[in-house]
């Protein structure tokens, strides 16, 4: 078992524990809820599978329009890749799965195609009313190659 030491939460997370803990109900000091916090992130690792279901359980029932988008920050000298699939809702995309790329630049075809299988396991073929991606897109075609490969 990892020691307390082991666990190193980054500055993003503290922020984020510590408006959690300010936002808690009165009776216990900020920094003692901010530890509670701390540890129940500790305890109980998020499971990235349950969020999207319950992100796809607070969206109208029927078939989704999926879109695969990929953003970059860079946080100091640290460049962070992030490819997401999201189900398009009035406007908008609700990002749904995503994972973090080990590198600069676009995403590629094997990285691509795990995500949207993930989707198709998750919450099955069916659930897919099409896509939205930039015409010529590689992503178009793979899209169509993911789904005829279930």
């Amino acid at each position: 078992m990892p020691s307390r030491s082991d666990y190193r939460f980054d500055q993003g997370q503290d922020r984020q524990f510590h408006a959690i803990a300010t936002a808690l109900p009165d009776g216990t000091l900020k920094d003692s809820k901010y530890k509670h916090i701390q540890r129940l992130f500790r305890t109980f690792p998020l499971d990235f599978s349950t969020v999207a279901r319950f992100i796809v359980s607070q969206l109208p029932e029927g078939q989704y329009l999926l879109t695969l988008d990929r953003t970059n920050w860079k946080f100091g000298q640290t460049h962070i890749n992030i490819l997401c699939l999201a189900i398009v809702q009035q406007g908008m995309a609700i990002p749904v799965l995503s994972i973090l790329l080990d590198k600069t630049g676009n995403s590629n075809t094997d990285e691509r195609i795990p995500l949207i299988n993930r989707f198709i396991e998750l919450f099955g073929v069916e659930k897919i009313d099409g896509y939205l991606a930039e015409e010529n897109s590689s992503v178009r075609n793979l899209f169509a190659i993911s789904l005829k490969m279930k």
